[in-house]
């Protein structure tokens, strides 16, 4: 098993992870990975071809796919690890210690420890299963 260990570990690659990683960035938080199980990063945003995306973030009117692009290339100039086509299996949470997340990518299962974990993985989350 793989073990790593991370400030934060961001799991869900769409809009609200990569903008996380984005900011948390900013702020000086020195080791970030992020995980999602698509090798693409964006989440619903490619589907969403109508306009209204990036007011408040970019202060442009933009498509889904343009502001994921644009999320996208913000992250490309950070130092995040991104570990794409990457399944979170269990989070184990314990006070005053380390949070754990344990998952698995291309068959290959690995344990994260971080200081602190984001959980955006969007509004329907699938099981391995399904």
């Amino acid at each position: 098993m793989r073990e790593m260990q991370r400030d934060l570990t961001i799991i869900g690659g769409g809009p609200a992870g990569l903008a996380a990683a984005i900011k948390a960035w900013k702020l000086g938080i020195e080791s970030i990975t992020l995980i999602d199980e698509s090798e693409r990063l964006g989440g619903v945003l490619p589907q969403c071809i109508h306009t209204g995306f990036g007011l408040h973030y970019f202060g442009e009117d933009l498509t889904g796919p343009e502001f994921a692009a644009r999320l996208i290339g913000r992250l490309k100039e950070t130092d995040v690890e991104v570990l794409g086509g990457a399944y979170a299996a269990e989070i184990n949470v314990k006070p005053d210690s380390f949070k754990e997340v344990y998952g698995y990518r291309y068959g290959e299962a690995f344990k994260i420890k971080s200081k602190a974990i984001i959980y955006a993985a969007g509004c329907r989350e699938r099981t391995r299963f399904e």
